[in-house]
């Protein structure tokens, strides 16, 4: 299993090198430096009116410091955002390994949770409940409308409906 993970890890560097370097080739490297420089305009630390992203009022590490040191200095806030959200990562994967190591589910909760945006996925989804015996199956629709004029009326019209299958697994 570790040889496995260091592969795929591997792999997944060597992809995303090759991937930087067909770039590079592709659009030079001005092109790739003026590409980097958008993604960075397009959200800095506190924010860009002109894409109309505020910061402020999203749930992550990055808002938390800005309502609590709202002085903070652009690159400090950023590898601060950046740090915790690694640490974030590294305490998780620290307490899902000694979940492992102990025999423990690394989940720890009895719940089954699964989209589907298919009608095929949904039973799909389904059927993989039923053999793993679940139980208190839940399914919410969660969708996105837009107003249609149809006859006479305006109607909201599902734009990719998603479908969230919850469930209970039986031990």
């Amino acid at each position: 299993l570790v040889q496995w993970r260091w592969r795929a890890i591997v792999a997944a560097v060597l992809g995303g090198g090759v991937l930087a370097l067909l770039s590079v080739v592709l659009v030079g490297l001005g092109g790739m430096r003026s590409y980097l420089g958008e993604i960075g305009a397009l959200d800095p630390y506190r924010g860009n009116g002109a894409y109309l992203i505020d910061p402020a009022v999203m749930v992550n590490w990055r808002a938390l410091l800005l309502h609590v040191a709202p002085s903070l200095p652009e690159i400090a806030g950023f590898l601060l955002t950046n740090i915790l959200a690694v640490g974030t990562i590294g305490v998780a994967l620290l307490v899902w390994r000694r979940a492992i190591n102990m025999g423990q589910d690394p989940f720890g909760w009895p719940f089954l949770v699964a989209t589907a945006a298919t009608l095929e996925g949904l039973y799909q989804i389904s059927e993989t409940f039923a053999e793993l015996q679940a139980r208190n199956i839940e399914v919410v629709q969660s969708a996105v409308n837009r107003l249609e004029k149809r006859g006479m009326n305006q109607t909201f019209a599902a734009i990719d409906p998603i479908f969230v299958l919850t469930g209970e697994k039986l031990d």
